[in-house]
Formats: C-alpha cells, structure tokens, sequence
C-alpha cells in the first residue's frame, strides 16, 4: 500500500532528515493531525486516501499518555500502522474512533522523544519514496503580513527531489508518495 504524506520543509531544514529524492529507501514514523474524530461502533479499522494528504481513517486507540501524546493503529490490506499525535486525547485506549486525519512525517519528537520508552509503541517504518510534489499554490494575503494559500488555485508540481533549503525560498510544502517495505 502506498501513503501520500506531508512534509514541510522546516522538517528537514532542522537536520532530522535529509532532502529525499525519488527512489531514496528511508525511515520514519508517521504523525496525524485531526480535528474531526469521533467514537465509532464498527471495528474494522481502515484508511482511504482523499486528497492530498487527507485521510478518512477509522482506527484504534493504541495508547494514551494523558495531555501528552496519543497513537492511533488501523490495518490495511493485511498491514498494521501506527500514527501519533502530541497533546491531549479525549478518547481511551481500546476506543475505536473515526474521521479525517492528515498524515505527516514524524518531525522529531517520535525520533527524540518517545522511541527509546518502553512503553510506547514502536512505529518507525521503513519507505520507498515513489514520487513527490511541490506544491505550488499560490499565497494570498489576508490581512498585512498575514497570508494563506489560494485553495481555488491548488497546485503542484512533480519534483525528483526535495531542496528544502531553496524550494520556494525554503517555505516548501511537499507530499510524499510512499511505499511501505517492511511489511511484504
């Protein structure tokens, strides 16, 4: 199974990973952001891929450290993964729980912070990274000094690899197409 995740380029530019390019075979764990998830009453877990780097994903709770940081698992196609968030989880372990969730890689803090604990799970994953996206949506001020993308103007451009220091003056955002190789 193949992952669109997110990465923006101040990930790299901290000296957690290199700039990756097309065909690299790297390792990381994966971080979800959400808003929108909710207690579900069906159990199969799954993902399904919506755009970008958006997911409808129903998952379990794997682990709960309160007001600190929270896993998420699902299978697919006969697969387990692992997600993360930092901050506080209003569900417990065990729950099953459904929504959208956006998909990144691990910044730093799985690789700094929780890792090496015992008790967290282990969710470093190895990679091939099939293709990746500039994106070139342009920016659109709000208010002085304030700006966000023009999402009627979303685009991006297919690059062999990343310049997270120069893409678009070191603000990149990327998407990832990534293949999972450890679990074959």
């Amino acid at each position: 199974m193949k992952l669109i995740i997110g990465l923006d380029s101040w990930v790299i530019q901290d000296g957690n990973y290199k700039d990756f390019k097309t065909g690299d075979i790297v390792s990381f764990a994966l971080e979800f952001y959400s808003k929108s998830l909710q207690k579900s009453n069906n159990i199969n877990t799954t993902i399904e891929h919506l755009k970008e780097d958006l997911y409808y994903v129903r998952a379990k709770v794997k682990y709960v450290k309160k007001n600190q940081v929270w896993v998420i698992e699902w299978y697919k196609d006969g697969c387990q993964y692992m997600a993360y968030q930092e901050g506080a989880c209003e569900f417990e372990e065990g729950d099953i729980i459904e929504g959208t969730i956006h998909l990144g890689i691990d910044p730093f803090f799985y690789l700094e912070s929780y890792r090496y604990k015992k008790d967290f799970p282990k969710m470093h994953y190895r990679w091939e990274i099939k293709k990746i996206e500039l994106e070139t949506t342009p920016w659109e001020e709000i208010t002085p000094f304030y700006f966000k993308r023009d999402e009627s103007k979303k685009s991006f451009a297919s690059i062999n690899k990343t310049d997270a220091h120069n893409d678009l003056d070191g603000d990149a955002t990327y998407l990832l197409c990534c293949k999972r190789l450890d679990c074959e």
